[in-house]
C-alpha cells in the first residue's frame, strides 16, 4: 500500500486542517484504475482487503479518506459537506492522482465503487466526470423524496419497525432527531478519540498475547471516531436526506449491489435505483446478496467485483434488467 503525499494535520476539536484528501493506493497494475469510496463513520480501511484483491488482478486501486473523515481535512460548517464539495475533492485529489500515475497521454478506464454515502458521491462523480468507465454502488441510500429518507432513518432505529434492527441505524436517527444530544455525545466520545484508540491498542495486544490473533479494535475505533460532528451530520443531510440522484444523468454501465440483510439502508433503495436506471435506459445490473448486512464487504462482493471489471462484462449491454442473488 502506498500513500499519496499529503500533509496530515493533527485533529482539533471538531476540526482538522488541510487542503487535500488522504489517498491510499494499492497495486500498480495497468489494466485500469479503480476508485473505492467509503461511507459514514469509516475510512479507506473499509475497502483495504477488497482493494488488495482487485489490485492482484492487475488494477491500480485508490481509496481516499473522504472529506471530513479519517486523515483527510475536516472543515467546519454544513456547506463544506455539500455533494459538490465531496465530488470536487475526489475529482481534484483522486482522479488527478490516477492521471498523474498513468501519464498524461494514457487514458486508463476508471471504475468507481462506492459504499453507502460513498455510493452517492460515486454516482455523482460518474455523472460529472466522463473519464469514469463504470460505476458500482454498494448499499446505496437512494430515496425519491426527503420524507422517504427520513422515514428510512427512523425505521432502521433499533426501537422501530424494520426486521433487521440496528444500533447503527439508531445512531443515525439519534443524530437527526436530537442534534444537541448528538453534538454533546460526539464531543464527549468522538473528540476524546485518543483514549478509545489507546484502549483498542491495549485490547489488540492482549488478544494477540492470549489468543494468538489481533482483532484490530484499534483500527475500528479510529475509523468510527475519526470525524467531526459536521462531517457526519452535514454529509448525511447534504448528500442523502436532501440531495436527489438523477439516474438519467448516467451514461455508463452500473452495477447495483446490496445485502439482503442490510440493517441500515433498506434494500428497496437499490431496487428502486435499478428500476429508475432501467427506465432511463441505462445499462444496469442489480445484485442482491443473501446473508450480508450493511457493511457488504465480504468475499462475495470481492468475487462480484472481479467479474464486473472483466472487459467483456463492462462492455456488455445485455444486463439492463438483470437481477441476481448471491448466496
Amino acid at each position: 500500500m502506498e500513500e499519496e503525499a499529503a500533509v496530515v494535520e493533527p485533529p482539533r476539536f471538531h476540526f482538522r486542517g488541510g487542503s487535500r484528501l488522504r489517498v491510499f493506493r494499492f497495486g500498480d497494475g495497468r489494466r485500469g484504475a479503480v476508485v473505492f469510496l467509503h461511507g459514514l463513520l469509516s475510512s479507506h480501511r473499509f475497502w483495504e482487503d477488497i482493494a488488495r484483491g482487485v489490485a492482484a488482478q492487475g488494477f491500480a486501486c485508490y481509496a481516499p479518506d473522504l472529506l471530513g473523515f479519517g486523515e483527510s481535512p475536516w472543515p467546519r460548517g454544513e456547506a463544506s459537506y455539500a455533494i459538490s464539495e465531496h465530488v470536487g475533492a475526489v475529482a481534484r485529489d483522486v482522479l488527478a492522482a490516477v492521471e498523474r500515475d498513468f501519464g498524461g497521454d494514457l487514458k486508463p478506464p476508471v471504475h468507481v465503487v462506492g459504499h453507502s454515502l460513498g455510493a452517492v458521491v460515486a454516482t455523482e462523480l460518474a455523472a460529472r466526470e466522463k473519464v469514469v468507465a463504470s460505476l458500482v454502488t454498494v448499499s446505496l441510500p437512494y430515496y425519491r423524496s426527503q420524507n422517504a429518507a427520513r422515514r428510512d432513518a427512523r425505521d432502521s432505529c433499533c426501537c422501530c419497525g424494520r426486521k433487521h434492527k440496528s444500533w447503527r441505524g439508531g445512531a443515525v436517527w439519534l443524530v437527526l432527531a436530537c442534534p444537541l444530544l448528538a453534538y454533546l455525545l460526539c464531543s464527549l466520545i468522538c473528540q476524546q478519540r485518543w483514549f478509545y484508540v489507546m484502549l483498542g491498542r491495549l485490547v489488540d495486544r492482549a488478544a494477540r498475547t492470549l489468543l494468538g490473533r489481533r482483532p484490530s479494535f484499534e483500527a475500528r475505533f479510529a475509523d468510527a471516531l475519526n470525524h467531526s460532528y459536521d462531517s457526519v451530520v452535514a454529509s448525511y443531510r447534504q448528500c442523502v436526506e436532501t440531495h436527489r440522484l438523477d439516474p438519467a444523468n448516467l451514461d455508463l454501465p452500473v452495477l447495483v449491489a446490496h445485502g439482503r440483510d442490510d440493517d441500515v439502508v433498506d434494500p428497496a433503495c437499490s431496487r428502486d435505483f435499478h428500476a429508475d436506471l432501467v427506465d432511463a435506459r441505462v445499462d444496469a445490473t442489480l445484485v442482491l446478496i443473501d446473508g450480508v448486512n450493511h457493511s457488504c464487504n465480504d468475499n462475495n462482493l470481492a468475487a462480484l467485483l472481479g467479474r464486473w471489471f472483466a472487459k467483456d462484462n463492462i462492455s456488455s449491454s445485455s444486463s439492463s434488467s438483470t437481477t441476481t442473488t448471491l448466496v
